[in-house]
């Protein structure tokens, strides 16, 4: 896998931080990772700190997508930061600019 991922938790937030490119090859270990990561800890806030990812395909996106999705039912807030140029504009491109706070937004309500 070209990706690593570092984490952890202060407080009620786990920070995770993406270092590499999210290509489709390295989607299965990606997700996988991430789902342990993310199941680590009691906490309502993540922030998924996407800095040193250069590069993200619409595969890669969509996964990124679907986890926020996920945290989301889950009652958790989440925020994606500093995201390197390229990445930003692929979430503008999508739509998706929402998903880039700085700040926390509102815990949402859990979905059964």
């Amino acid at each position: 896998m070209n990706i690593t991922i570092s984490t952890h938790i202060q407080n009620d937030t786990n920070y995770i931080a993406v270092h590499g490119d999210i290509e489709m090859f390295d989607i299965p270990d990606f997700r996988k990772e991430l789902y342990n990561i993310s199941q680590n800890g009691p906490c309502t806030k993540i922030e998924l700190n996407l800095h040193d990812v250069d590069y993200m395909d619409s595969m890669g996106l969509a996964t990124v997508v679907n986890f926020i999705k996920m945290w989301r039912r889950e009652g958790k807030s989440i925020k994606v930061v500093h995201p390197q140029e390229r990445v930003d504009a692929l979430f503008k491109l999508a739509g998706l600019s929402e998903f880039i706070y700085s700040e926390f937004p509102p815990v949402p309500q859990k979905h059964a």
